[in-house]
């Protein structure tokens, strides 16, 4: 598992709080969105990451957490061809 945390001292009017915020990347299939892509036998997404906001103050605790990745779906794409495409601009005046 990647990811990170981080927690600051935050101020709501005159009361002192702190904010978490945890990223986590699962490993299951991560990788650049050109080499992955959908979901997989197992129904894990491409580049899977949740995000929790935590919020403590005084004696109250809030969370939120996010979640993203690829669309849960089987697709693949053609690989990305790279040409040479050269193109002749004549400017008139």
């Amino acid at each position: 598992m990647c990811g990170g945390v981080e927690i600051r001292t935050i101020y709501a009017g005159h009361r002192q709080a702190k904010a978490c915020l945890i990223s986590r990347l699962s490993c299951e299939r991560a990788g650049t969105r050109f080499n992955v892509r959908g979901t997989n036998d197992d129904g894990n997404v491409a580049n899977f990451v949740e995000t929790e906001q935590v919020i403590f103050l005084d004696e109250e605790i809030a969370s939120f957490v996010q979640t993203r990745g690829s669309i849960p779906l089987f697709w693949e794409q053609p690989g990305i061809q790279v040409m040479l495409h050269i193109t002749e601009f004549q400017k008139f005046l």
